[in-house]
């Protein structure tokens, strides 16, 4: 059984233009992965929560659920939260957010890895397939 435990935290300093603040949820750009909340709406960006600091805790269990000589597959649940935090009233979360979801990796011997995640936000109905693949 593989546990990845990740707590991660970021405080810009001074007045950030918008581009340059934090965000948190899942994007192909975006390594701050709140695997429960989408950046995007109907394929346009625009749908996270921003700001100038933010905490954010990520863990995952995976468990090998089938081997065979040329890949091996695991499954297992995930479990996020995190919060981000700005000006009263601009784009921070209201709260702290947290997801559950599960994962799944198909780790090929020549050391690329497929993940495919399903996250479910506890904070709102929302819910976010994502498929990463890395090397």
């Amino acid at each position: 059984m593989d546990v990845c435990l990740a707590f991660r935290a970021g405080k810009g300093l001074g007045s950030l233009p918008f581009d340059e603040l934090f965000m948190l949820g899942m994007e192909r750009e975006n390594d701050l992965q709140l695997r429960g909340h989408p950046v995007s709406y109907q394929g346009k960006k625009g749908n996270a929560f921003l700001g100038t600091s933010f905490l954010l805790f990520n863990s995952g269990f995976d468990k090998r659920v089938y081997q065979h000589p040329w890949f091996d597959i695991s499954l297992g649940p995930l479990f996020d939260g995190g919060k981000t935090y700005d000006e009263p009233g601009r784009f921070a979360s209201p709260s702290w957010l947290w997801d559950l979801g599960l994962q799944s990796k198909v780790r090929v011997r020549n050391g690329s890895v497929l993940v495919i995640s399903y996250g479910k936000s506890l904070h709102e109905s929302r819910s976010v397939w994502f498929v990463a693949l890395s090397r």
